[in-house]
């Protein structure tokens, strides 16, 4: 195949005398008529055994049918059989090789462009850009082509002429077959997805080094859990590609491949956002996976975070005793518990401006809860170090209760609050997220507990649920039982599926995320739902 860029070499490589045309083009060498007989030996092809001529350069010979037999475009990945042009000895198709011409002027606009060409039926003698050229031309939207604009229909969207005819044209997707308006060849839109798909990803996985972590990112995107969708499929795979190229330079082999490493390299917020892959990744690898040690890890992170941030305050030193001395006691706190101690008692040692805890005073103390009042459980355990480290004799003061017919009211306009609520729901999530909440309110169950139950927590008796068989023994009837299965709706009993999955199917929704479909439903975040885990491990 000779090379357009060729044809403008007036000499042969070979013995430099001028020639009208080359009669060989090899490895960007041009031959004359007398050179290509000297040079290129009559022989016989490496592949089918007919006659071809070759040089003698150590090289197996291989016919010209041999060599474009399964050849694709370099560029776009089409099969390609007779080239427009040879870019690096790789052939190009005519779709694509005006991305590799000189740039020239166009007549019209002055811009330089690789694709010019006449019109005289537009207008143009001289050779124009696309942009020129194609001025008045939009995307028809039947057919959804860029073609001149023969009409508009009642919503002023255009239509190109072949689909404003009496009888629109159709062609057959060749692919699949699927009839398609418009003329031409172009695929269905399901076709055209999956080939986008396909050359994204072979374009990815080309960046990955480890063979398992390339098949590992192939299977992930024919995983039937990621959904393919027109719009920014590819934005997505790339986004996706660069996550398993974070695994790529960090794990040797699939066995490295754990939750805690994962954690390491992504840390809290970037598992968040990459739940689908940290979901297949569990699927395909059977990583165990546990949400409470994950939130450990994020808390503990966040921990070491805040003291970083106090690091040059004079009083650090003595904060850091503290949650030393928080993670020595017995029973052992939460992670999550430790960090809003922490946050607590930073805060109040900021506020007060002083040199170390021991200079701290009921002033303070009281000046920063009448700033923040939610914070007085969890400056209980703060108090009681400073009593016994410190001897100062510091108080919380306690808030009057509440009457127990006034929390009684209370618990009943909740649970009817979020009946109601749960009754004219249509969006799944938040639907979930009111169940959670009204089993936590109604039962009297901490909201980590629900959210952590399993399909193995249920169990079907005389026509009701019961939660936690043995343990607790919620029964669940009537009205809930019929809401809790039209959400819920999944084999009872057995399995260790999450009945309040997240995103992450192998993590359950978090309380975050059911305080905030509580807001989006206008509903007021239910008072027992706010577990009070801090106070009472304290």
């Amino acid at each position: 195949m000779t090379d357009p860029a060729m044809e403008e070499v007036r000499r042969c490589d070979e013995c430099g005398k001028p020639m009208a045309r080359a009669a060989r083009v090899e490895d960007g060498y041009a031959y004359c008529g007398t050179c290509y007989s000297r040079v290129f030996k009559r022989v016989q092809c490496s592949v089918c055994g007919e006659p071809t001529r070759a040089r003698q350069d150590g090289r197996e010979p291989v016919c010209s049918a041999c060599r474009r037999k399964d050849r694709c475009c370099s560029r776009c990945g089409k099969p390609v059989d007779k080239a427009h042009r040879i870019v690096q000895g790789m052939a190009v198709c005519g779709s694509c090789a005006p991305y590799y011409a000189e740039p020239k002027v166009c007549a019209s606009c002055g811009r330089l462009a690789r694709r010019l060409s006449r019109a005289p039926g537009r207008g143009f003698d001289e050779p124009v850009c696309d942009r020129c050229r194609n001025q008045n031309f939009e995307t028809c939207s039947v057919c959804h082509r860029h073609r001149k604009v023969e009409r508009r229909d009642e919503a002023s969207r255009p239509v190109c002429p072949q689909c404003a005819a009496d009888e629109p044209a159709r062609h057959s997707c060749p692919v699949c077959g699927t009839s398609v308006p418009g003329g031409g060849v172009s695929p269905c839109s399901d076709c055209a997805l999956k080939d986008r798909i396909r050359r994204r990803v072979r374009l990815n996985v080309e960046l990955l080094e480890q063979p398992w972590v390339q098949s590992l990112f192939a299977g992930f995107c024919a995983w039937e859990g990621l959904r393919k969708a027109a719009g920014n499929m590819t934005a997505r795979i790339d986004r996706y590609a660069a996550f398993f190229a974070e695994i790529d330079r960090n794990c040797e082999t699939p066995g490295a491949v754990t939750q805690r490493q994962l954690f390491d390299v992504f840390g809290g917020e970037g598992l968040r956002r990459g739940f689908l892959a940290v979901s297949f990744l569990c699927d395909r690898l059977a990583l165990d996976w546990d949400a409470s040690a994950l939130e450990a890890m994020i808390e503990t992170r966040r921990i070491d975070q805040q003291a970083q941030t106090w690091r040059d305050q004079p009083w650090a030193a003595g904060l850091q005793r503290y949650v030393d001395d928080l993670e020595q006691r017995g029973p052992p706190l939460k992670r999550k518990t430790v960090r809003m101690y922490q946050t607590a008692a930073g805060g109040l040692l900021e506020m007060a401006g002083v040199e170390s805890p021991g200079a701290l005073t009921q002033a303070h103390l009281d000046r920063y809860l009448k700033r923040h009042p939610g914070d007085s459980a969890n400056l209980s355990a703060f108090v009681r170090h400073l009593r016994e480290h410190s001897g100062l004799a510091l108080k919380l003061q306690k808030k009057g209760g509440t009457p127990l017919s006034k929390k009684d009211r209370r618990l009943v306009q909740r649970v009817q609050s979020l009946t109601m609520r749960l009754d004219t729901e249509t969006d799944e999530r938040r639907a979930k997220a009111l169940l959670a909440a009204l089993l936590a309110v109604l039962y009297q169950v901490p909201i980590k507990d629900v959210l952590a139950a399993s399909a193995a927590d249920v169990a079907e008796q005389s026509g009701a649920l019961v939660l936690w068989s043995g343990v607790r023994d919620v029964r669940v009837g009537g009205r809930l039982a019929d809401l809790f299965r039209r959400w819920i709706p999944m084999p009872y009993g057995a399995g260790s599926g999450l009945l309040f999955a997240g995103r992450n199917s192998v993590q359950p929704l978090s309380y975050d995320t059911v305080r905030y479909h509580l807001q989006i439903s206008t509903a007021t975040v239910p008072a027992s739902t706010n577990s009070d885990e801090s106070a009472s491990e304290a």
